[in-house]
């Protein structure tokens, strides 16, 4: 953290220099390298062998260690926490399309369907003719 700070004031006198001096370039270079490097330098961390440790913020490294099977079980819980909701909304919709068909069909609609008897009028062969008056033949029909 503190070559961090160095580096940003290095930073700030490259750029003081840089405005206010008449050789301007030439001066503010080494104070400019200066920074690029204590900042370079502050972004790594150094974790000896061994050692384990939690990489926070600035890269500085927490002593200690987070359970591997607290971790499997808090991701294990999360996923099924996913699974449920998915099945809950699915669930949702299905019950509302439901709801949306049972309001739709009322005693008239169903009765209608029971005298034209709607499933009979298909034989359930494709037609080999289209159109009206002049119907035109289907040539190669569908296999």
């Amino acid at each position: 953290m503190i070559f961090f700070i160095i580096g940003v004031l290095a930073a700030l006198v490259a750029l003081a220099v840089l405005l206010l001096s008449e050789e301007g370039k030439a001066a503010a270079f080494i104070p400019g390298v200066v920074a690029v490097i204590l900042i370079g330098v502050s972004c790594v961390s150094y974790v000896p062998t061994g050692y384990t440790g939690i990489v926070t913020t600035f890269g500085k490294v927490e002593d200690g260690t987070k359970d591997a099977d607290l971790i499997a079980a808090n991701a294990e819980a999360e996923k099924s926490k996913v699974a449920a909701d998915a099945e809950l909304y699915v669930a949702e919709k299905k019950a509302e399309a439901n709801r949306a068909l049972n309001d739709s069909l009322n005693s008239n609609l169903l009765e209608y369907y029971r005298i034209t008897n709607v499933d009979s009028l298909w034989n359930g062969e494709l037609p080999t003719y289209v159109g009206g008056d002049g119907s035109i033949p289907i040539i190669n029909g569908i296999n």
